[in-house]
């Protein structure tokens, strides 16, 4: 694979995986530093970290499989850009995409855990703190909206083509990195 398109369809995919490892945190937060008062290590924190996700991430694992299945039997033509997946290419790699579900299960399941904070760390703040409203900020609030635009004009829908691959690939990236701040 390109290195381009791996970071185009990495960086999204990696950073989801962060959103979806920290949500809900809070709880999961208090309920590590209750553990380490009652006297659990880290090890025990990590067990309980794994049996919260480990049911999701298998879940959605199955969902992909389940949605991956008919590709293996029947042709399949995606819309938009009027290509047909052929079946026997697909069953051909079948062994790689298995061995990719079972690295995004164990990718997603290693980030989740590294994820998790110190249970020894305490905060002083009473309430959860949205965003800074300092200059990164308002950087971010005003950079996201041109990176959009980028995007959407040197994109595949208004016939950019290869030709603004590399513009096209620093836009989207401009829009993942502001975008919390935005939402924030």
């Amino acid at each position: 694979m390109k290195p381009r398109m791996l970071v185009l369809l990495g960086l999204p995919a990696a950073g989801l995986t962060v959103a979806a490892a920290r949500m809900g945190a809070a709880g999961y937060d208090r309920r590590a530093r209750l553990l380490a008062i009652l006297g659990a290590n880290r090890r025990a924190r990590a067990w309980m970290d794994f049996g919260a996700a480990v049911l999701p991430v298998v879940a959605g694992a199955a969902a992909a499989a389940t949605l991956i299945a008919p590709a293996l039997v029947f042709n399949v033509t995606l819309p938009w850009i009027d290509f047909t997946l052929a079946a026997r290419d697909l069953r051909q790699a079948a062994g790689s995409l298995l061995l990719s579900l079972a690295g995004a299960v164990a990718f997603v399941l290693m980030i989740t855990l590294l994820l998790q904070p110190s249970a020894g760390r305490r905060s002083r703040r009473t309430h959860i703190r949205v965003a800074d409203s300092g200059l990164l900020r308002r950087l971010a609030l005003a950079a996201c909206p041109a990176f959009l635009v980028l995007a959407v004009v040197t994109g595949p829908l208004l016939g950019g083509g290869q030709r603004s691959a590399f513009g096209y690939l620093f836009a989207v990236l401009g829009v993942w990195v502001t975008l919390p701040s935005v939402i924030g």
